[in-house]
């Protein structure tokens, strides 16, 4: 017979009345709407273990990010009745498991990972997507009921490699009274849009979609406009809707009509876990009131029922009511004036140690309090624990430490954060240990290898991503063997997509190496611009295809070398592919017609430099880039190695469809299209001059140590120039001095690497120099300055030094800009740095002079008079202003 212990009768009593059909259920992520991670149903007494079951690791949202988002670390599950749902992020899927003996009852599959725990009544279950959608099931078998489209459209994008919505659904679902609320998008500028539906139907309650782009103030006093970033669980307090914004504070809404009632944004106390209980929310060590976001004061909560928080603090649990008071007190200034201050405080209802190793207090069942630690659960009896007596009353060695916990069906479910899933019991039996399925493809047959070989010869690379419209089974595997592309695949049969679906998954492949889709008209398929280095479009879907469904699916084809693969040919569809922008017709063998997109595409440009190009103009010559602009991607490699932005490092370049990023100790290439690592090169100290936290001029200052051309990336490493190789980032040549001096600066203009050599840093940076030694600048010798001694043009195709130059003072090096065959150059010091000279004895005469130098020769073109612009360039001379003045002589 099931034994309960009752903390109090009338509140339990309360509870079965308006929750008949799930007493003994986990309906949501931590129990209930308000995630207080507490249920009035006690587990036995005693308990063993009746099964586990090894998960797949999980694909989290934000790879090595910090506490605040790390909201699928571990799949959260549910229970409804005798069915365990188990979402996973890494699969796309939502997974029933019997409760009582691990069996899986079903699995549905998801257009996109899965990352939030499905909210239940018992009958039916919601979750959400990244593919946008609200997905509503029935428990039993799993069977889709109706799904919504969170977002305004079926626009898709790549988030860390994988094809989602451009609207993700990160606000996981909450229900109550027959209505379910979620939310969709995690960007304010692509729309935030927050949801009331009806649970059964699923037809639209009420819609936010206003306040997303509220007139706010963001860090650094910055106006923008802008809101609430969901991301978490939602939550429920009344009719209060609290929606966790990730790293900022949570949004609160009317839960009835939507409306917002405050959004107090503050990026410092947010957190994706988000509790609520009374008049109260609870963010991020903090107490909000809910009416206004008021804040209450500090604390951290781990479990919240109708009467007490509950808290543990490494061996102390504390308990405290829920309900306080404001009391206000009147005291004097030093002034004398009267203060009015208000303070919130709230009883202390009792506090005890516990004696355990397991000091992470996860769940409340019953009077019992469930912690977890390395390779332990433990469960305390709240009376014991009060009276003195801290040992547990149960635990049980398990493999791992527990992530998450849940109490239902009279049992005890463990996730561990390796993904292991324990299930304890009453039950005294053998237990059983459920592996993955581990069926392997089989191997390719040589006619699907044989088809697919030459398109890779042609595609000249086996990574990227691929799209195939039309899932051909052998082509399929064929692509997964022969290379490590990411594939989506789209086909119009349902129980096809069903099929191929389960089968990747037990090879262990879905959600990583490959997606399936179901779409009616593969064809119309909307994937994202420009990502796919390979599309295979099937025989089947090009007899009736149209010019605007192929040029639809060649807008997916990546420029520079992407391929568009159908395997079908005529002589319409011919015609239609010589049509297409960029594309060039491959000889192919069989009935194939092979397209490669060649080069760029019509009208963009690249960012090459510092300030967009040689001449410095901080002007983007490209045409396609224009408003509205929308989601083209997100993720790609961590952050961790990047330089910290109040270094002020140089910018980001693009050239050749790659992106360029420079770290502290690395120079990386991203895929300007899809945000994919396509390489990293590790330069030690590389941005050491820029790896700086605090406010520092940095790049602005001093330069860009890096240019970025189609072809080749160039880096100042001291007394040598890099020579990378932009496909690759290998080092294929090194441009030197014989004078072996450090090089400052550098820009390319077609053929010409040109560059500065001998920084001087007047100020500060000479610190190895005693002050009566240094005679002349030449003394000065210096790794990072604003200025450089010589100039130094090279032919960046032999490598061979053209010319020299000689400053009088210094060449500023951000006031050094290039047209197709003259450089300007600006030689000056500023009166600081002058005068810093002076104090060490270096008397300089003349005046600033502005130099144009023909760009293969060195030759003087022209200088400035020293009346005319010896005073202005003194202090400043902004490189759009050097071509202007140079049109004046």
């Amino acid at each position: 017979m099931r034994s309960i212990l009752f903390p109090a009768l009338p509140v339990l009593f309360h509870f079965l009345m308006l929750n008949p059909a799930v007493a003994a259920d986990w309906p949501h992520w931590r129990f209930d709407a308000g995630h207080g991670a507490v249920t009035p149903h006690a587990l036995p007494d005693e308990m063993h273990l009746q099964w586990t079951r090894q998960l797949s690791p999980t694909s989290p949202a934000w790879p090595t990010t910090q506490p605040k988002l790390d909201f699928d670390r571990v799949p959260e599950p549910v229970v409804a009745g005798n069915h365990l749902l188990v979402p996973h992020s890494a699969n796309d899927s939502v997974t029933a498991y019997d409760t009582r003996s691990g069996d899986e009852k079903w699995r549905f599959y998801a257009d996109g990972p899965v990352r939030f725990a499905p909210a239940t009544d018992g009958k039916k279950a919601w979750f959400v997507s990244d593919d946008g959608h609200l997905y509503c099931l029935n428990v039993k078998d799993g069977k889709l009921l109706w799904r919504f489209n969170g977002g305004p459209s079926e626009r898709r994008g790549l988030g860390h490699g994988r094809m989602i919505s451009s609207w993700p659904a990160r606000g996981g679902p909450v229900h109550r009274d027959g209505k379910v609320w979620f939310t969709a998008s995690v960007w304010p500028f692509m729309g935030i849009f927050i949801h009331c539906l009806d649970g059964d139907t699923g037809k639209v309650v009420w819609t936010n979609s206003g306040d997303g782009m509220n007139y706010t103030v963001q860090p650094h006093g910055a106006p923008s406009f802008a809101t609430v970033a969901p991301q978490g669980h939602l939550a429920l307090a009344g009719n209060h809707l609290i929606v966790p914004g990730g790293r900022s504070n949570p949004a609160v809404l009317d839960a009835g009509t939507g409306k917002l009632i405050h959004f107090r944004y503050d990026k410092k106390h947010g957190n994706h876990r988000v509790l609520a209980g009374g008049d109260h929310f609870f963010v991020d060590g903090g107490r909000y009131q809910l009416s206004d976001g008021r804040s209450l004061g500090g604390i951290k909560p781990h479990l919240i029922d109708s009467k007490q928080i509950i808290s543990l603090n490494r061996t102390e649990i504390r308990a405290q009511a829920l309900k306080g008071t404001m009391e206000t007190t009147t005291r004097k200034d030093k002034r004398g004036r009267k203060v009015t201050e208000s303070r919130f405080t709230v009883k202390n209802l009792w506090s005890a140690k516990i004696d355990s190793e397991a000091r992470q207090l996860f769940i409340q069942a019953g009077n019992r309090l469930y912690t977890g630690g390395d390779d332990l659960v433990a469960a305390f009896d709240m009376k014991d624990i009060r009276d003195g007596r801290p040992k547990p009353a149960w635990s049980a060695k398990i493999k791992g430490k527990p992530g998450t916990m849940l109490a239902a069906d009279d049992r005890l479910f463990i996730v561990t954060e390796d993904c292991r899933l324990f299930c304890f019991g009453s039950q005294k039996i053998s237990q059983y240990h459920h592996v993955p399925d581990d069926k392997p493809l089989p191997k390719p047959d040589s006619k699907a290898i044989a088809g697919i070989q030459p398109i890779l010869e042609h595609a000249g690379t086996s990574e990227g991503h691929a799209l195939v419209l039309g899932a051909d089974t052998g082509s399929l595997d064929a692509l997964l063997q022969l290379t490590k592309l990411r594939i989506v695949a789209v086909d119009a049969d349902a129980k096809k997509v069903e099929s191929l679906r389960r089968r990747h998954d037990a090879a262990g492949h879905y959600g990583q190496r490959i997606s399936i889709l179901q779409h009616a008209s593969p064809m119309e398929f909307q994937a994202p611009p420009y990502f796919a280095n390979l599309v295979l479009v099937d025989k089947s879907l090009l007899s009736k295809s149209t010019p605007a469904q192929l040029q639809s699916v060649y807008n997916s084809v990546r420029p520079y070398g992407g391929i568009l693969c159908l395997e079908h040919k005529d002589s319409k569809l011919e015609q239609a592919a010589k049509a297409l922008p960029k594309a060039q017709l491959l000889k192919s063998g069989g009935n194939r017609l092979i397209v490669k997109k060649e080069g760029s595409l019509p009208g963009t440009s690249d960012w090459s430099h510092q300030y967009a190009d040689a001449g410095q103009s901080v002007v983007s010559r490209d045409e396609r880039v224009k408003t509205p602009l929308g989601l083209l991607w997100f993720g790609g490699p961590s952050n961790a190695k990047i330089l910290p932005r109040h270094g002020h490092g140089p910018s980001p370049q693009v050239a050749g469809g790659r992106l360029f990023i420079e770290g502290a100790d690395i120079m990386r290439a991203v895929d300007v299209y899809t945000g994919r690592l396509l390489w990293e090169r590790e330069l030690k100290d590389i941005g050491k001059y820029y790896n700086n936290t605090a406010h520092f001029p940095g790049a602005g200052e001093i330069g860009s140590n890096y240019v970025s051309m189609p072809d080749a990336v160039y880096v100042v490493y001291g007394p040598r120039i890099l020579e990378l190789d932009a496909a690759t980032g290998r080092t294929t040549r090194e441009f030197k001095l014989q004078e072996e001096s450090n090089f400052g600066w550098l820009s390319v203009q077609d053929d010409f690497l040109v560059t500065t050599t001998s920084p001087i840093a007047v100020t500060g940076q000479d610190k190895g120099k005693k002050t009566e030694s240094i005679k002349s600048l030449s003394d000065i010798k210096s790794r990072y300055a604003a200025g450089s001694r010589r100039l130094a043009v090279f032919d960046r195709r032999s490598g061979k030094l053209l010319w020299t130059r000689d400053a009088r003072f210094n060449f500023r090096h951000n006031n050094i800009a290039l047209s197709k065959d003259i450089l300007f150059v600006i030689d000056s010091l500023t009166d600081s740095r002058r005068k810093a000279l002076e104090r060490r004895g270096i008397k300089l005469d003349g005046s600033p002079r502005l130099h144009a130098l023909n760009l293969k020769a060195g030759r003087e073109i022209w200088q400035t008079r020293d009346d005319v612009f010896g005073t202005f360039l003194n202090y400043s001379a902004r490189h759009d202003l050097l071509l202007q003045a140079g049109s004046a002589f």
